[in-house]
């Protein structure tokens, strides 16, 4: 397994609608904050700068993760054919074997059906370049509609991005989900949680937790995506994100999260030490 992190691990210091820093983190900056963290491998998923980029852009960023010993992958989310055309031509240039897709996005609600003639239109050309849609169970599809999506396109270039924490959304416990997705897993966004009563004692609340201090059965977890690791020859994607909430002001927010990435990338690394994928059994 390959241990990665993602740009989800670097929600605020890159910036959303929710926070803007006075100073975004850059996608150059993420590449760079990766190394430094010894991930061999970033995610870059939803960015609207790399979105952006054109040929020789692209082909710098590349150069700039090369040098710094970090592989690339990307993502987008809303499943259209023009969108993946785009995002295969930039996993392209940046040499990234991964196109991790969330189904759904704003104006953007595909039905099974036009997911599964989405994916069989471009799954031949994805095919051809040796890249791989991943397509991430989130908060909307449920993973058995997932796994008939994957079936149904027939291809070996379409598979799961299984996130480990994202289908409690839905109702599903993790266990049911890594069960059913397991099996088409080729990339892995690997988070933990828990589930905390409200301070007011009105329900509960799904919250992040740092690796190995949840509730998630990461044991289970590895053993279910042996297969999969094996399949990929040992270079399963493991990417780290995290559920960190927005803190009292901008430094304490950047501090927490950067504190958080820092802390789940030591415990992913002792965790897949620990777990040896060539001593486990699927």
């Amino acid at each position: 397994m390959e241990l990665g992190v993602g740009s989800y691990a670097f929600r605020w210091a890159v910036g959303h609608p929710a926070f803007r820093p006075r100073v975004p983190l850059t996608v150059a900056g993420m590449v760079d904050e990766a190394g430094a963290l010894g991930c061999g491998l970033l995610q870059i998923a939803d960015n609207a700068e790399l979105d952006s980029m054109d040929p020789d852009r692209l082909r710098a960023l590349r150069d700039h993760a090369d040098a710094r010993g970090v592989r690339l992958q990307v993502g987008t989310s809303g499943l259209t054919e023009a969108r993946l055309r785009r995002q295969l031509t930039v996993a392209a240039e940046l040499g990234a074997d991964i196109v991790r897709v969330v189904l759904d996005a704003d104006g953007v609600h595909p039905s099974p059906a036009e997911c599964v003639a989405i994916l069989r239109a471009v799954a031949p050309d994805y095919e051809a370049a040796g890249v791989t849609v991943a397509i991430e169970n989130h908060f909307l599809t449920p993973s058995d509609q997932l796994v008939s999506i994957v079936e149904g396109s027939g291809s070996r270039a379409v598979g799961v991005c299984l996130d480990t924490a994202n289908s409690i959304m839905i109702g599903e416990w993790p266990a049911e989900t890594i069960a059913l997705l397991a099996p088409h897993c080729v990339n892995l966004h690997f988070k933990d949680y828990a589930v905390v009563s409200d301070q007011h004692g009105v329900g509960g609340h799904v919250v992040g937790r740092t690796l190995g201090e949840g509730w998630l059965d990461i044991p289970g977890l590895l053993t279910a995506v042996v297969a999969a690791d094996q399949r990929l020859d040992g270079r399963l994607g493991v990417i780290v994100e995290q559920w960190l909430p927005l803190q009292g002001d901008e430094t304490a927010t950047l501090d927490a999260e950067r504190a958080g990435r820092e802390a789940n990338i030591d415990a992913a690394r002792r965790i897949l030490r620990q777990n040896d994928p060539a001593r486990m059994t699927p």
